[in-house]
């Protein structure tokens, strides 16, 4: 512990600047508010799906898709954001998607993942979702048809959707 002995005066000036900084408004504070902070009003944030890829696989094989998300401002998510993955015509979720917050309907093509406010500007979350395609697949076949949807109550623009593909080697 530091211990120190101040005059009288430089204590009740330090413990005036104290009582100053605790009784100031978080509203007054330019910085934005920490992750988790939650707020009454929806933020003007943008998350978006930045990037959706995955590698190519043989018929009967997994692959996995990828899907980056972005939040492009002006600010932080104050609300939670949910991703809804909707797989190809065929395909099917092959084990536990990431996040752990993830879920996978009875059919085993739709995945949805609910990701908690706070995402800051220009920080990015990433879903990874683990897909099967059919063994009777044909060799070079563009399964189409999949979509990645992001909805906020925070978006600007609305809910921000990509279609994707899986692609067979």
């Amino acid at each position: 512990m530091f211990r120190t002995t101040l005059p009288a005066r430089a204590t009740l000036a330090v413990a005036a600047t104290l009582v100053a900084a605790v009784a100031t408004p978080a509203a007054a504070s330019p910085r934005p508010p920490h992750a988790g902070t939650t707020r009454t009003a929806p933020s003007h944030s943008d998350i978006v799906i930045d990037h959706i890829d995955s590698e190519p696989a043989s018929a009967g094989a997994s692959t996995t898709v990828h899907i980056l998300l972005a939040n492009h401002g002006p600010e932080p998510a104050a609300s939670p954001f949910t991703v809804t993955v909707v797989l190809p015509p065929t395909t099917a979720v092959d084990a536990v998607p990431f996040p752990d917050a993830c879920t996978v309907d009875s059919t085993l093509t739709k995945v949805t993942c609910t990701f908690p406010a706070g995402l800051g500007v220009l920080r990015t979350a990433v879903t990874l979702v683990s897909v099967r395609i059919p063994a009777a697949t044909p060799p070079a076949t563009q399964l189409t048809g999949g979509s990645a949807t992001v909805t906020s109550p925070d978006n600007v623009d609305g809910p921000h959707a990509v279609d994707f593909s899986v692609q067979t080697t």
